[in-house]
């Protein structure tokens, strides 16, 4: 894909009436959804080399009757949403959703960042996952940063490598979780 991804509108489906729901997945360099995107049950990953940006829109993997995606009755089991970079930032008004309600089962929503670095290189690691006055909902919710080094025998002190791992939960931000919730953030 090209190293910027915009999604300004339209449809990606994979949703099935008899039989299982697929799975879409977007990787390019930076992806910035600018508009909301419904799966209608099916799982989807979002994957950049670089960063992630949510900015205010409603990603949701459920199935409900009408448009109300955060307080609509389930029709159906949600899907998976997976969002993976080394930079995540979900921006004031964003709404993730794969809850589910009405007898239905919700979905897994992970917000993971995931950076190592051989020692020898000594490039600097920074992830980080931002949710910034968001609602994220979800019958288990993971958001995590880890950052690590992969040590080889030559060196025995890595304490020289600048490493970074941060999860910020900002003002304004409702969490849910029908069964597990996870904020992790480590080095």
């Amino acid at each position: 894909a090209k190293k910027t991804v915009d999604i300004n509108g339209g449809e990606m489906l994979a949703n099935a009436f008899n039989g299982s729901h697929g799975h879409i997945l977007l990787d390019p360099t930076i992806l910035n959804l600018n508009s909301d995107d419904f799966t209608d049950g099916a799982d989807k990953t979002f994957e950049a080399d670089e960063r992630i940006n949510v900015n205010g829109v409603t990603i949701s993997s459920r199935q409900v009757n009408g448009a109300d995606h955060l307080n609509g009755d389930s029709i159906g089991d949600s899907g998976d949403l997976f969002f993976y970079a080394p930079e995540i930032i979900f921006n004031a008004g964003s709404k993730i959703l794969t809850h589910g309600n009405n007898g239905f089962i919700g979905g897994f929503l992970v917000a993971q960042t995931t950076r190592e670095v051989n020692e020898l290189s000594g490039d600097p690691i920074a992830v980080k996952v931002h949710v910034l006055d968001s609602i994220l909902k979800g019958r288990s919710v993971d958001i995590a940063a880890y950052a690590s080094v992969i040590k080889n025998t030559i060196l025995n002190d890595v304490s020289s490598i600048n490493m970074s791992a941060e999860v910020k939960i900002g003002n304004g931000t409702v969490i849910e979780s029908e069964r597990t919730l996870n904020i992790v953030s480590q080095l």
